[in-house]
């Protein structure tokens, strides 16, 4: 049987997508409470604000999308140059699946608040972090798998991919329209896996 989440697990999964779709200042604690079944008066048993509400969300959802990264990272079906290009095909798929509504409650999060609420901004960084953290995993990966030939540290192309990524999201929904993540995937993360065909086609000749 399939147990029913708990009233705070229902809700941060409410504010992951409230916050999301309606920002930070847009969402109040009444509609949280509402989504997730509960009277409002019953909110602060389980937060003491709806920036205590936030932090969790920050924390709950950079953890989820670190995970799916360290799941794609441990696909055997594919070898690790492919699962990058994969999770930003499927990424692409999604929101063009959801009408390009949704996006990243992070990077909408860091948009809208980012610079004026500083215990977010922290929470808000450290979440970035655990998600560079798995970006890098996959970089390492299919640069030791000869895939990738980089221009500098992992670290430094994992960042510059999270950061482009986050770009095409914004301009995806912004566009109504697939082609930025496309154009994300060929002018920043194909060149990286090209280098490395070229200097291998280079090593022959030679």
């Amino acid at each position: 049987m399939t147990q029913e989440p708990s009233v705070r697990a229902r809700l941060i999964s409410e504010g992951i997508r409230l916050f999301r779709d309606q920002g930070y200042h847009g969402t109040g604690i009444q509609q949280i409470a509402t989504a997730a079944g509960i009277p409002k008066g019953s909110f602060n048993y389980y937060f003491a604000s709806k920036e205590a509400l936030a932090a969790a969300v920050i924390a709950e959802y950079g953890d989820a999308i670190a995970q799916g990264l360290l799941v794609y990272g441990a696909r055997v079906d594919l070898s690790p140059g492919e699962r990058l290009t994969a999770y930003f095909s499927d990424m692409m798929s999604e929101l063009e699946g959801s009408g390009f509504a949704h996006g990243c409650t992070i990077g909408n999060l860091l948009a809208e608040i980012g610079d004026v609420n500083e215990r977010l901004r922290k929470d808000l960084q450290t979440a970035w972090n655990r998600i560079a953290d798995a970006f890098t995993h996959l970089v390492v990966e299919a640069e030791a798998n000869g895939e990738m030939a980089l221009p500098a540290s992992a670290r430094i192309i994992a960042c510059h991919l999270l950061t482009g990524w986050e770009g095409a999201l914004i301009a995806m929904r912004a566009e109504q329209s697939a082609q930025p993540m496309a154009r994300f995937i060929a002018l920043s993360l194909n060149p990286l896996m090209a280098a490395n065909r070229n200097t291998d086609s280079h090593q022959g000749a030679a």
